[in-house]
């Protein structure tokens, strides 16, 4: 190591050219790197989705989710099965084993899901997928007075044309009814034409349909004979034959039946600004560029805002850029701050020279860092930001060492280029060994479960290029740098003398420091070690008390607030829908209360802090996005919104399961509770659960206990009776 640290101090033009290597292949790489709020996870989870129209609960888990259980139950590779039985819907969560290939473990459940024969007939085909994630690109809405066909087919043509675009793979819509042709018949029809509703499905049946005939050879080529008669709006249905007389008339479907085309009788209603909408969720492609992504969507849409009929409004309600900017831009700012800091304090005990050196250092080594993040797929994201903010104190602390060492030698008037070899070689072996220390100590963040990896593992990469770069910057680049640097000769210029003289004044300060208050008390703790160990171990005990007893919090994942809150209530299965829309209603009146607010907009200076308010009622579900302005350019923080928004929204004690969502991560409870019964009967269970809901809602601090135990809905079971 001494050879070449004695090489490159004899050969400047070998560092500068080092330098300017990593320095410009760390900005080149720079703009090519892929961006993204936080890196992509990946979850080895496959689900098998299955609908059976009509089927209560029970009727579900009986016909369908127990016999895809049993099929599966011996797949190798399978960790945990868990399932999920609601109305007419069966879903069933494979978690895969660790290590296990997950694509082979699917192609494994699709076969032996396909084998099951026993199938209720009116059930649907099984759906089985792996889950993938992909994070949100943006939210946008369309509303205003138009009919809802309008604005389903601006609506297939945005799902259908902007995952052709770079950067964007699928688009979410919700808000869009299911098209319906109904034929309604009356039994005097019936009666008067003696039919039957099997006659008129039958005709719908055997007409209603596209059949290939085959292929006709002649001279001339081969003609392909095809009939295509295949109903699909309320016309072609209307023209169908549903009898043919003798007399050579026909009777048409239009004759007997009402024939209404239009949309189904839906449980669900998208409202903005107390308009029919339709919400549009943009996700970002699987090899994600989010600043790309975010232009050609907004290219996109500001055409197709001249396109849309007059009356509608297409607005942005939200954008993953606007946070990544935000919170890139903050940290920036910090980063910036600490590396002017750094070079102050320097400048303070050491040579403005020696200073600057340092500061190109610590660039240099994160500029390298960058260059090599683009092949390690590495994403500029919050985590890797984050560790280049956590290893800057170490990079910093690589360079003063070496720099130190160096400039209190050339204090001694010795040989420059000696001076600086001897200075590097002297504190290589504890640099090398803090550096190699401080890499062992990141490697556990490598042995965790695949679900985490690939968010922790941007932060030991990061870092470990910045450690590396920092060992070659600070025990080759600098010393080079250093070694020319020449003694130092009082400025000509006044104010640069009074700079050096407060400098001095420092240094001067903490040489006395050094020498007097802390030699004395190391030597004390050198004759007493027993006595420094005690106070060592005291100061630890004490600090990890701090933290056992909650004076200092912990979070596996700190609450990063977002610009938006999603509030979320589902009831149990059978409630009726209009306890989903009274509540609806009533959250959208509370969001405006506190939105005018008196006391908050005051507190804002009298802007506005809330841009949207848009509401879903689903079936048993209801949600409502409340979107906020920027965190620059408010006052009121998301946590302050989300506290007010919840204490005049109320308990809703009725509701199966109820959240306010403002944070990156808060999409789970804070605690989750499993627990099992060997009891079958749902009183039991019920009553056992209720027990453990009052118990747990008793404890200070606790809020908002729900379980996901369902009531069941009112049923009414029809038997045959004997001999019938």
């Amino acid at each position: 190591m001494r050879s070449l640290v004695r090489w490159f101090v004899g050969n400047p033009i070998a560092a500068n050219i080092l330098m300017l290597a990593l320095l410009l292949s760390g900005m080149a790489s720079y703009g090519k790197l892929k961006r993204e709020v936080f890196p992509g996870t990946d979850v080895n989870v496959i689900q098998v989705f299955m609908n059976y129209p009509g089927a209560a609960p029970s009727e579900v888990e009986q016909q369908i989710v127990v016999r895809i259980e049993e099929a599966i139950s011996d797949v190798p590779g399978i960790f945990q099965i868990g399932s999920e039985s609601r109305e007419g819907v069966g879903l069933v969560t494979i978690e895969v084993t660790e290590g296990h290939d997950v694509k082979e473990v699917l192609t494994d459940v699709k076969t032996r899901v396909d084998a099951i024969i026993t199938f209720p007939r009116s059930s649907e085909r099984p759906i089985i997928q792996q889950v993938i994630l992909r994070d949100t690109l943006m939210w946008f809405s369309i509303s205003g007075n138009a009919d809802m066909t309008t604005l389903k087919e601006i609506g297939y043509q945005i799902r259908d044309e902007m995952p052709l675009l770079e950067g964007i793979s699928e688009v979410k819509v919700v808000g869009m009814f299911i098209d319906e042709v109904a034929i309604e018949i009356s039994e005097e029809n019936l009666r008067r034409f003696n039919l039957t509703f099997t006659d008129i499905a039958d005709a719908i049946r055997k007409s209603s349909i596209n059949i290939p005939a085959g292929t006709v050879k002649s001279p001339l080529g081969n003609v392909q004979i095809q009939t295509r008669e295949q109903a699909y709006v309320g016309d072609d249905f209307a023209n169908i034959v549903v009898r043919s007389l003798n007399n050579g008339s026909q009777l048409l479907l239009q004759d007997v039946a009402t024939i209404k085309d239009g949309f189904a009788e839906q449980d669900f209603e998208f409202i903005l600004n107390n308009k029919t909408a339709l919400n549009f969720e943009i996700k970002i492609s699987d090899n994600p560029d989010l600043i790309n992504g975010t232009i050609n969507a907004r290219a996109y849409l500001e055409e197709m805002k001249k396109t849309l009929p007059e009356g509608l409004v297409l607005k942005i309600g939200y954008e993953s850029q606007s946070i990544f900017d935000s919170r890139f831009n903050l940290l920036k700012n910090n980063a910036l701050a600490g590396l002017m800091l750094v070079f102050i304090i320097l400048m303070l005990f050491l040579r403005p020279l020696l200073a600057f050196w340092v500061v190109v250092g610590i660039a240099t080594a994160f500029l390298g860092a960058i260059a090599l993040m683009r092949y390690f797929d590495v994403s500029l994201n919050m985590n890797s930001i984050f560790a280049f903010l956590l290893v800057l104190g170490i990079v910093v602390d690589d360079a003063i060492i070496v720099g130190e060492s160096i400039f209190r030698r050339q204090s001694e008037g010795v040989d420059q280029k000696e001076v600086a070899i001897e200075g590097t070689v002297s504190v290589l072996m504890p640099v090398l060994l803090a550096v190699i220390s401080t890499i062992i100590f990141f490697l556990p963040i490598l042995d965790v479960p695949d679900y985490v990896r690939s968010s922790v593992l941007p932060i030991f990469l990061v870092v470990f290029f910045c450690l590396i770069f920092s060992l070659v910057e600070s025990l080759f680049i600098l010393p080079s740098h250093l070694s020319h640097m020449g003694p130092e000769v009082p400025s000509r210029i006044p104010l640069l003398r009074q700079l050096s003289n407060v400098r001095h004044m420092f240094s001067n300060g903490m040489e006395n420091f050094a020498s007097n208050t802390y030699r004395h008390l190391l030597n004390k703790a050198l004759r007493r070690p027993l006595s420094a160990i005690l106070i060592f171990f005291m100061m630890f005990f004490a600090s990890v008390s701090l933290l056992v007893s909650g004076w200092v919090g912990s979070s596996f994942f700190p609450q990063i607030p977002q610009p938006y809150i999603n509030v979320n209530v589902t009831f149990p299965e059978g409630s009726p829908y209009k306890f989903t829309t009274d509540l609806v209603d009533h959250m959208k009146v509370q969001a405006e209360a506190v939105k005018n607010d008196p006391d908050l907009l005051a507190r804002n200076e009298g802007k506005p802090f809330i841009f949207e308010i848009n509401t879903t009622a689903d079936a048993n579900s209801a949600g409502m996005f409340v979107g906020l302005t920027d965190v620059e350019e408010r006052a009121i923080s998301t946590e302050e919104v989300t506290e007010k928004l919840r204490e005049l929204i109320g308990p809703i004690p009725e509701a199966k399961s109820y959240s306010l969502d403002f944070s990156f991560g808060d999409n789970s409870p804070d605690i989750q509770l499993d627990l099992r019964l060997t009891s079958n009967l749902s009183d039991i269970q019920r009553e056992a659960v209720a027990d453990i809901q009052n118990v747990l809602s008793a404890y200070d601090g606790v809020i908002n206990v729900r379980s996901d135990l369902d009531t069941g809905r009112l049923e009414v079971e029809v038997s045959r009776k004997t001999h019938a």
